[in-house]
């Protein structure tokens, strides 16, 4: 196949030539974006790690950002460092619409927070959230909700 190598089993992306360009940037990166100083092309990243690359080197000020489930490519440590990140952004003109599932980043200040449901659409308070409720029923009763969760149905009669 063109343009992939296969190596310990796998198959990658063959790096561009040296001096190759893109939309008259240089590639260096494998998203053919040029890297930040010292950085590491996406391809070589986790999801997470890439994830976080592209909003601390990418995202800048003044900018409007719509995630849809950040979360995915997130560890809830690393969805703390997208928070502090977005926090950053929004003191310098930034704002976001994320979509997402995640009790931590449901939790920036002062967002406003919908709720899609058969009601239809209503801005709702973060405690208010099913995601929040969900999580906090299943860390405050876990061995509860496991039970419940893998009870098998007895057919009576």
């Amino acid at each position: 196949m063109r343009g992939l190598t296969a190596q310990g089993g796998l198959l990658h992306r063959q790096p561009p030539r040296q001096g190759a360009r893109l939309g008259g940037l240089k590639k260096r990166g494998g998203c053919g974006w040029p890297l930040p100083d010292g950085g590491r092309s996406l391809h070589e990243q986790s999801h997470g790690e890439s994830f976080i690359a592209l909003a601390l080197h990418r995202f800048g000020p003044q900018g409007l950002y719509v995630l849809d489930e950040p979360e995915a490519a997130l560890s809830p440590l690393r969805q703390m460092s997208m928070l502090r990140r977005m926090h950053d952004l929004v003191q310098q003109g930034c704002q976001f619409i994320v979509a997402t599932h995640a009790p931590i980043l449901l939790a920036y200040p002062e967002a406003w927070i919908y709720e899609l449901d058969e009601c239809g659409l209503q801005r709702v308070e973060y405690e208010d959230t099913a995601t929040v409720k969900v999580a906090r029923e299943f860390l405050e009763g876990r061995e509860r909700t496991l039970g419940e969760l893998f009870t098998e149905e007895r057919e009576e009669g």
